[in-house]
């Protein structure tokens, strides 16, 4: 517990010391904090506790709790926290004397050699829990049952979920020069995309990959998208959501990071994520998916619009695809891949798609009036996006009486004539 609570230590240094605001408590990626002596001197406190759980501690919960420190302490101090000063760690986790203290070692090597070791589980704590699994199952322990099963595998997993999204905290923070260190945690992580891995241990990881990439950008894209690519083919066929729905992120990564340049394999993910955008009824998966709310649609409609902005014209056969994905909306599980999905949809009606345009009266517009009912959890930019369409049709001749139309439908009253106002203001 007490290595939960040094990260909002440090925090408060920051800001008793000026380097950080209550506005303004977090580092701005690229920039490099000017620390002062006194934050240095907490900050390498801080860290020097985290790196000796995450080295030396017997639990893996204490270094679940290391993990997500440091990742709090790269929110705060940024690129800054990469440079802190590091005391020799040993096991026995005893302060060093002055003279030692002047002998500090690079932190950044120390915590990228920390990070993968973990991600290869060689920490004693990782190395005494698999012990014990195995001394268990040679006596025929077959655990309590599921219950107990899951349990199990939760405690087991919550080092591998918290160094995984430290790793992708470092990709935030360090960009471009990242790079050379996750062509080595690569090799560690793509393990857990195995498919005799449980769905936790894989929804983490390609996860993971998504949010690394989506910083690195599209060389390393390029980089890992053979490799990646049939991992996140057969993810999209999942039992478990968390699994696809990760998926379909990381296929939306892909495409957003690239631009056209996976534009070859477009027709191939759009096989994949297909299955996906049929949005089944009542939001439940054939096959028992037992983690089910509707991201994994949302993300993989996210996925196929970004395909449709930046695919080479012609190639995307938009009278098959749109019909899918209007019938999908609105999303339900993931309404941050609003502006993306809509967003598409604008840029279509607005560069005066054939297809798009065919489908404005009947199907396009109520998905466009239905993002202001009373239930829609859509994001205020979502609407934004929304309502600039709506004034452009309001604005068109051609499709005026279809907007009238479509409006009149509205049984609430106080609905409408918001939409109206938002229309004409």
């Amino acid at each position: 517990e007490a290595l939960s609570i040094l990260q909002f230590l440090l925090l408060s240094a920051c800001r008793a010391e000026g380097v950080l605001t209550e506005a303004a408590s977090e580092a701005v990626s690229g920039s490099v904090l000017s620390l002062t002596a006194g934050v240095v001197e907490v900050g390498a406190a801080v860290m020097q506790a985290y790196l000796t759980a995450m080295n030396t501690d017997r639990d893996l919960v204490p270094i679940s709790y290391a993990c997500e420190g440091v990742s709090g302490v790269l929110r705060s101090l940024g690129l800054a926290a990469l440079g802190l000063p590091l005391r020799p760690i040993t096991d026995s986790n005893k302060a060093t004397n002055n003279a030692a203290a002047e002998e500090t070692g690079p932190l950044l090597n120390k915590l990228m050699e920390t990070v993968h070791n973990l991600l290869q589980e060689k920490s004693p704590a990782q190395k005494l829990a698999k012990k014990m699994e195995l001394q268990h199952l040679a006596v025929g322990g077959t655990g309590g049952g599921d219950a107990d099963d899951e349990e199990e595998e939760d405690h087991d997993n919550v080092v591998i979920d918290s160094v995984t999204d430290l790793v992708g905290e470092l990709a935030k923070v360090m960009k471009a020069e990242f790079v050379p260190y996750f062509r080595v945690f690569h090799k560690a992580l793509l393990k857990f995309t195995k498919p005799s891995r449980p769905h936790s241990d894989r929804a983490m990881a390609i996860g993971c990959y998504a949010e690394v990439l989506a910083e690195l950008g599209g060389a390393a894209v390029m980089e890992y998208a053979e490799v990646l690519l049939p991992v996140v083919r057969v993810g999209c066929t999942d039992t478990m959501e968390s699994v696809r729905r990760n998926s379909a992120f990381c296929l939306g990564v892909f495409v957003e990071s690239t631009g056209p340049a996976l534009s070859g394999y477009f027709l191939q993910m759009l096989t994949w994520l297909h299955p996906l955008c049929v949005r089944p009824a009542g939001q439940q998966v054939v096959g028992g998916g037992a983690d089910v709310g509707g991201a994994d649609v949302d993300n993989a409609l996210s996925a196929v619009a970004k395909m449709i902005r930046v695919a080479p014209a012609g190639l995307i056969p938009l009278d098959q695809v749109l019909p899918v994905l209007l019938e999908a909306l609105p999303l339900r599980g993931d309404t941050s891949e609003g502006p993306s999905v809509y967003g598409c949809l604008v840029g279509l009606l607005e560069a005066n798609d054939p297809a798009t345009v065919q489908l404005l009266p009947s199907r396009l517009l109520p998905v466009f009036l239905q993002v202001f009912s009373k239930d829609s959890t859509a994001m205020d930019e979502t609407k934004a996006i929304v309502v600039r369409a709506l004034k452009g049709i309001a604005a068109s001749s051609a499709y005026q009486n279809a907007l009238m139309a479509n409006l009149a439908n509205i049984a609430d009253v106080e609905v409408r004539q918001m939409i109206e106002m938002a229309i004409h203001s």
